[in-house]
């Protein structure tokens, strides 16, 4: 169990609001912070059998929105406050104190120029509060002064413990600092800070106060390792063995890995045996990982401890695509890591955090550890980069905007990234509006898109950036009693599920509301897949009404086409095209072309844009991406509104006029997903789910450099056609049936992504008819990972089946082409595989069969 919330909550219109809190919770304890008053804390650990038992995806939710309201998390509301203390002494007589912050005067969006959120995810947090002040106590001789300098507060949080560290680079250039830190009674620590000297020779100044909550889990797991060992065989071939030492300020062990690029190979800098950058990387980063334990000389017990481990990169191959994974034995054994990373901060340049708790058995030998035939405490941490086995890497990663955009405007809050390959973003998700305006979806791009204008050479227009239209919009609602007062997230909490390769999964869990109001709860699930065709986004919505509201004005869901002429419009179900819009030029920003049109027939529902393009540069020679088209599926659609469930959506067009490009009198429409028959007011009580995918497509073959040949044929057939966002509404939708054959074995949880929950231990076979591109197929529930997946293919005469085995593999261990995750809580794994759908020409019927590996 591991934190899954890091939240501001704030409401400046309202003078009553309580205070805004960064909040933290793990598994064992809440922690938060009074952003306008540091010097206050709120903390208490966990101990309840009914606090402690819950999961990951338990402290997501409130009781609203789960079946069993007695596995939900509101031990938030209850927590003991606390007095922080942060003094800096200097020449061990004046003491300044920290008397509050300062942001910059122009700091205007949540979170801007005062907290940064450096790293998220599910094992460890990373906060810096920047801009702090101290003032010395007054008196005679000293009447207030402030010391100099800048000054901030990082605290890292980990399931057992967090650690607070006081920063500070001071140009008074005092001879001494002394630095005391209290969180309460059983926190303090007063401690010669750890100085260094900055370029400008100005001291710079670290010191941290360690706060232990499971002493257990944390003591032992510190005090029964000796070292870390890390190593690995880059280093020009040579290999080299990394510096690891345990790290106050972070509160774990780390790995400390510095890698040359182009232009720097200075000497120190470890040298790939590999090209990075934007090309098809297709080699990994391997890091071979020993813990050793002390030495007890008790051998009568074998049990394991987590050890905290952060592996920090300088220099990834490509921070764009990158996804980690470690592996036992040589094969992906499903522990979690997370990826955290930034390329904004140029001071820095592009890096990554890839945060563990590795499990360490205190076995002195493997002769003593349960299995004999596993290696103890060795492990292989990989980094997939472009591709994972044969089909691009798909991989979703926490990435710190802060260096993005212009002095102290840049963006501080999170941002969660998807991609498929190192080429370029997939899809962006802004959840705080920390840096988009609009609304969460932002960066919307494509795969394998010719970049023609970079050369003629056709070998150098492939690996580059793509854009198909930048964003979307998830919710925009407004207040019932206030129709003018839009409603904005809060209280968000973010859970990272799996960071790929084969599939990603996050979920987000909040409300929208005002006055500190929680007037909509909502909980959304965003995916994507490992293919080798075109990008698909899977949302999952769902929003539960706790107060009126209103959507005038607003949408269930929004489509953008920013900086994209849009002269087409073309919607359907799943028989077909229903009705195609033609734009005309002149329209007005915000200006309504087709309002409230229903969908109608059965769903998969969709609207796409065929022939949308970029408008041309604003300015002569500017740089252009290489484009494509974006499409919307909806699933699925359930409205309980009042006494009556709708299953048919509503749509809006709507023109935007925009400075992205020479737009001219160009229509350029986003579509709007709405109620049916005109409604706009919810009461509490009502309840919205909508299940939507969207795919981005080249234009035409010749845009397209991808090996999939299904997809390039049908491409050089229908070029700028709906028919080709339609073919995934048939194939990945109507056509697409999955059923697990004599029910034995397993339950088929849903048909696209396949999702299985196995309940035999011998596996589960599927058979499956239609299906277009990597089909991804999650297996859950799984007691161990020995499992693989076979085609099963049966003789026309005798009826005799023959298995034979998927290997999508690019290595000779044939370890990399599925994707494992495990559950620490549950203790069960679950397996994702993606075999292309389609390859046999003669039959769109499949059957697939997960069986044990011999």
């Amino acid at each position: 169990d591991a934190d899954a919330d890091a939240d501001a909550d704030a409401d400046a219109d309202n003078d009553d609001a309580p205070p805004k809190l960064l909040s933290f919770e793990t598994g064992f304890y809440g922690l938060a912070f009074d952003i306008d008053d540091l010097t206050k804390l709120y903390y208490r650990p966990f101990v309840s059998d009914d606090e402690t038992n819950l999961t990951y995806l338990d402290c997501l939710s409130s009781p609203s929105l789960k079946e069993d309201t007695a596995n939900s998390s509101n031990r938030m509301t209850d927590l003991t406050e606390r007095l922080l203390t942060m003094q800096v002494t200097v020449n061990d007589e004046t003491i300044y104190t920290f008397r509050g912050a300062a942001p910059p005067n122009n700091a205007t969006k949540p979170f801007n120029g005062t907290t940064v959120m450096w790293e998220a995810g599910k094992v460890s947090q990373r906060m810096e509060l920047m801009h702090l002040i101290f003032k010395s106590n007054d008196d005679a001789e000293c009447p207030d002064q402030t010391i100099e300098g800048t000054w901030s507060l990082t605290i890292q949080v980990w399931p057992d413990a967090f650690c607070l560290t006081l920063s500070g680079k001071d140009t008074s250039a005092f001879d001494s600092y002394n630095v005391t830190l209290e969180a309460g009674e059983d926190w303090k620590v007063t401690q010669v800070a750890t100085t260094a000297t900055a370029p400008d020779a100005s001291p710079v100044i670290h010191a941290s106060l360690s706060c232990i909550v499971n002493t257990d889990s944390r003591e032992a797991a510190i005090s029964q390792v000796s070292t870390v060992t890390v190593t690995t065989d880059h280093d020009e071939g040579d290999g080299a063995v990394l510096d690891t030492a345990y790290s106050e300020k972070l509160c774990c062990y780390e790995t400390v890995v510095n890698y040359a690029n182009a232009w720097n190979k200075k000497p120190g800098k470890l040298v790939r045996n590999f090209e990075g950058g934007y090309t098809d990387i297709r080699n990994y980063d391997d890091f071979d990982i020993q813990v050793n334990r002390v030495e007890t000389g008790d051998d009568d017990e074998c049990s394991t401890v987590m050890v905290p481990y952060v592996l920090s990169m300088n220099c990834p191959a490509n921070a764009t695509g990158m996804c980690p994974m470690l592996l036992v034995n040589g094969v992906p054994s499903g522990i979690p890591v997370q990826c955290s990373k930034n390329w904004h901060w140029h001071k820095v340049g592009a890096y990554c955090k890839l945060y563990i708790m590795l499990p360490v058995t205190t076995a002195n030998t493997a002769a003593d550890a349960a299995d004999a035939d596993t290696e103890v405490n060795k492990y292989v941490l990989r980094i997939s980069y472009g591709f994972y086995g044969t089909l691009p890497s798909a991989s979703i990663a926490q990435l710190s905007l802060f260096g993005y955009g212009t002095g102290k405007n840049t963006p501080t809050g999170r941002w969660d990234q998807m991609a498929i390959g190192c080429w370029g973003e997939t899809l962006c998700l802004d959840n705080e509006l920390s840096c988009s305006v609009q609304g969460p979806i932002t960066d919307v791009r494509g795969l394998f898109f010719l970049d023609k204008a970079k050369s003629d050479d056709i070998e150098k227009q492939k690996w580059s950036w793509s854009s198909c239209a930048w964003g979307g919009d998830w919710l925009r609602i407004f207040d019932g009693a206030e129709p003018t007062k839009r409603l904005y997230a809060r209280n968000v909490k973010v859970a990272y599920l799996a960071h790929g390769p084969c599939l990603t999964h996050i979920k987000y869990h909040g409300f929208y509301g005002c006055h500190h109001k929680d007037q909509i709860e909502f909980e959304v699930n965003v995916r994507t897949l490992r293919t080798d065709d075109y990008c698909r986004t899977f949302f999952d919505f769902n929003y539960q009404v706790h107060d009126a509201v209103s959507l005038t004005n607003g949408y269930l869901h929004n489509l953008l086409n920013r900086s994209f002429h849009t002269p087409t419009v073309v919607h359907g179900n799943s028989a077909g095209m229903s009705g195609e819009h033609s734009p005309p030029n002149g329209l007005t920003n915000n200006e309504v072309f087709v309002e409230n049109e229903a969908f109608v027939g059965a769903a998969p529902f969709w609207i796409s844009f065929p022939d949308s393009q970029q408008f041309p540069p604003n300015e002569e020679g500017a740089s252009q991406m290489p484009d494509g088209t974006k499409h919307m599926i909806i699933r699925s659609f359930e409205a309980n509104v009042g006494e009556t469930c709708y299953t048919q959506p509503a749509f809006s067009l709507v023109n935007e006029v925009t400075h992205w490009g020479d737009q001219g009198e160009n229509p350029s429409l986003m579509a709007n997903i709405d109620l049916p028959d005109g409604l706009k007011d919810l009461q509490a009580g009502d309840s919205i789910s909508l299940t939507t995918e969207w795919i981005t497509l080249s234009r035409n073959v010749d845009d397209y450099y991808g090996p999939n040949s299904q997809y390039t044929y049908f491409l050089e057939n229908n070029p700028s056609s709906w028919q080709v966002p339609f073919r995934e509404v048939r194939l990945n939708g109507s056509m697409l049936t999955v059923n697990v054959v004599d029910d034995e074995g397993g339950t088929l949880v849903n048909t696209y992504p396949i999702k299985v929950q196995v309940t035999s231990d011998e596996g589960v076979t599927l058979s499956i008819e239609a299906g277009a591109g990597a089909m991804p197929m999650e297996f859950c529930g799984l007691t161990h990972s020995n499992y693989r997946l076979y085609e099963v293919t049966q003789d026309e005469n005798t009826g005799e089946e023959t298995e034979t085995m998927l290997d999508q593999s690019a290595n000779e261990d044939k370890n990399d082409y599925w994707q494992t995750d495990y559950d620490f809580q549950t203790m069960t794994y679950t397996m994702t595989f993606n075999p292309l759908m389609g390859t046999n020409v003669s039959s769109w019927a499949s059957t697939w069969r997960l069986k044990k590996y011999a």
